[in-house]
């Protein structure tokens, strides 16, 4: 004998309202700041409700086995990647991306990036918080080239079911948040070996000569002497018609060992940071040459290219695979050098 059992509305119309409350939660529990959340999604984070919990009542299953069936045929994991993908899309600070103070920004139409590194993380990373540290990668690579207009580096990873749903999804956002840092830490390092390599110009003429730096001879730290010469080396240097450029140094670029140096320097001249910007680049291989730089948007003499669109830093693709998602994060850049009119070393002491 099989019985019916009848539909319970107020269920259904609750795991509707918890659907659209999902996004907002998701978010909240992201830390993002969220304009106008769903009250549902604001109640749920204010009762700590734990994300595995969430999930299962929006899909109406009561057990952990099931939700993790459940997931492989609901748009979850998709909300959820979407979601934390677009919190670490966002364009980054901190002194990872320092250096691109120093380059003007430069989109490239209709150009396919050059892949020159992958690696791949595999799924053996910690399931839940309290399980160990994992490695992020450091995407070193022996092939980098200056000679591409946009260079790539790819990295798939795998997130299990366990991770996404796992009480605390901070554990996710980690793992991504890792992999970007390492990602644009390779952006760091190819700028420091661009600009220390003093590249070929558009001209054929290398970046750096006796009009736009000092050698070892006589360089030094910087100060008010080696600046003040830095600062006028830039305002008298001649364009290629014979014409004084008048660029304007705005930008103090130093190796981690001349940071406090620098600091110091222009707390003194420039307290209130009206006129100078400090860019620490710890990669930079020599720790005693210094570089003084135009703004960019007046007179840039490096450029970092993109390919045109809205640069981010994630792209992610989702596969199901035996235990959950595959996820890809992109990373597209390059560095040029175009003119020597806006920038100045000093080879230090």
């Amino acid at each position: 004998t099989w019985r019916i059992r009848p539909v319970d509305k107020r269920t259904v119309a609750d795991r509707f309202a918890l659907a659209e409350a999902l996004s907002d939660y998701i978010d909240l529990t992201l830390g993002r700041q969220v304009v106008d959340p769903h009250p549902r999604a604001l109640r749920l984070r204010q009762d700590g409700t734990r994300l595995s919990r969430v999930l299962m009542q929006a899909l109406g299953v009561d057990s952990p086995a099931a939700l993790s069936r459940a997931l492989t045929l609901s748009n979850i994991p998709d909300l959820l990647t979407n979601r934390i993908t677009a919190l670490l899309a966002q364009d980054p600070g901190g002194g990872l991306v320092e250096h691109r103070q120093c380059c003007q920004r430069v989109e490239l139409p209709d150009y396919r990036a050059s892949s020159i590194g992958s690696i791949s993380l595999g799924d053996d990373f910690a399931p839940v918080p309290d399980a160990g540290a994992f490695a992020a990668p450091e995407f070193e690579g022996d092939s980098l080239v200056t000679d591409v207009q946009v260079q790539r580096y790819v990295a798939r990873y795998d997130v299990s079911r366990a991770l996404m749903v796992a009480p605390d999804i901070g554990l996710m956002v980690q793992l991504q948040r890792e992999a970007r840092n390492a990602m644009l830490r390779v952006e760091a390092k190819q700028f420091a070996t661009v600009l220390e390599s003093s590249p070929m110009l558009p001209d054929g003429d290398v970046l750096f000569t006796a009009a736009n730096s000092v050698g070892s001879g006589s360089g030094g730290q910087p100060s008010v002497t080696t600046l003040d010469y830095a600062l006028a080396s830039l305002r008298s240097m001649t364009t290629p018609a014979g014409s004084i450029s008048g660029a304007r140094g705005s930008i103090l670029l130093v190796p981690g060992a001349l940071e406090m140096t620098a600091l110091t320097l222009l707390t003194a001249v420039d307290p209130t940071r009206s006129r100078f910007k400090l860019v620490v680049c710890p990669w930079l291989a020599d720790s005693k040459a210094w570089f003084v730089l135009a703004d960019p948007g007046e007179s840039p003499s490096l450029i970092r290219t993109v390919l045109e669109g809205d640069e981010p830093i994630f792209t992610t693709g989702r596969t199901i695979n035996r235990d959950g998602l595959a996820v890809k994060v992109e990373h597209t850049f390059g560095f040029h050098a175009v003119s020597r009119l806006g920038i100045f070393r000093n080879a230090g002491v």
